[in-house]
């Protein structure tokens, strides 16, 4: 296993139990020297026994910095009461459970089954950048907006999703707080004042600009990003101000409803198909208030998730053996 995929595996379960071949990789500690570029040196400070498994944790200490830590440090399932719920629950999720439906089906509360994937969100988003953080992007990349609700209507999420065409690899991601357009009712055009001045200003922009820096910054050296956006003037402002003369931006406007564009489909297909994907296989999108996520957070934990299965565990194309 090369080492990325090995850090990105030791992300999710820990150090495989008992296999004397495993070592740290860095130092836990962030203050740790060897965080900065120091070299990371470390060796074995004994071991202790316990009634959970792995029965046999081994200890270590790191010559940077003199701190010492063990291999359940290393584990998604570190200082977590019921670790073995971690694996059912992330197959649940995107596979279309509901909390409550997943909670019921692993015996336990809501609230526990909302901590784990609070988890599983943010261990899915480390293990993603480990994964891609030497991966260059080198062809065009889709991005669109997935418009979702959070709490209630009309508080929406915009789920930013930049997808490399030729995989269908989720290369980046972006949650930001808004307001969804469209018609509404009286109350919720009563609420509308108060819900705007509690949202940040201009979130959707500082989103989308830090996800456009993020792919910048993975371009070879004197190479043009290449991005496949609709026509929305978000994007157009974005690109201005940060990707002039690095971003070559081709813009293709959504058709009409009941229109067939077939430029578009090429261009924002692997985008568009992700989204329908993603309101399908997770119940918090399927436009059913009793399901929408209560934070941002979460729903942005849940989508990097989801793209963290998409991209890595799911086959591109199911049903051939």
């Amino acid at each position: 296993m090369d080492p990325d995929r090995r850090a990105a595996s030791a992300v999710f379960d820990g150090p495989p139990p008992g296999d004397p071949a495993w070592t740290p990789f860095h130092c836990p500690w962030n203050a740790c020297p060897s965080r900065r570029g120091a070299p990371f040196r470390w060796r074995r400070h004994g071991a202790f026994r316990r009634a959970a498994a792995p029965r046999l944790v081994r200890r270590y200490r790191c010559l940077a910095c003199g701190r010492t830590f063990s291999d359940q440090t290393f584990s998604g399932a570190y200082f977590a009461k019921r670790p073995e719920i971690l694996a059912p629950l992330a197959n649940a999720l995107v596979n279309g459970a509901a909390l409550r439906q997943a909670a019921r089906g692993l015996a336990c509360a809501r609230s526990t089954a909302v901590r784990a994937a609070d988890r599983l969100g943010r261990l899915a988003a480390l293990a993603t950048a480990r994964l891609l953080a030497g991966l260059a992007v080198a062809g065009p990349v889709a991005h669109d907006d997935f418009v979702t609700f959070a709490l209630r209507r009309p508080l929406a999420v915009f789920l930013g999703t930049a997808v490399d065409p030729a995989t269908d690899l989720v290369l980046a991601l972006s949650a930001a707080p808004g307001i969804q357009g469209g018609r509404r009712t009286p109350a919720q055009r009563r609420r509308l004042p108060a819900l705007r001045a509690a949202l940040p200003r201009a979130a959707r922009r500082r989103a989308f600009r830090a996800l456009l820096e993020g792919l910048l910054d993975r371009l070879p050296p004197g190479a043009r990003l290449e991005l496949r956006t609709d026509d929305d003037r978000v994007y157009r402002d974005v690109v201005d101000r940060v990707g002039a003369g690095r971003v070559d931006h081709r813009v293709h406007p959504a058709p009409r409803r009941g229109r067939a564009d077939p430029a578009y489909n090429r261009a924002l297909g692997p985008a568009n198909s992700l989204h329908r994907f993603l309101r399908h296989a997770d119940a918090e999108h399927r436009r059913r208030p009793l399901a929408f996520a209560r934070r941002v957070a979460s729903c942005a934990g849940r989508a990097a998730l989801f793209a963290f299965w998409r991209s890595f565990v799911q086959r591109r194309r199911e049903g051939r053996n």
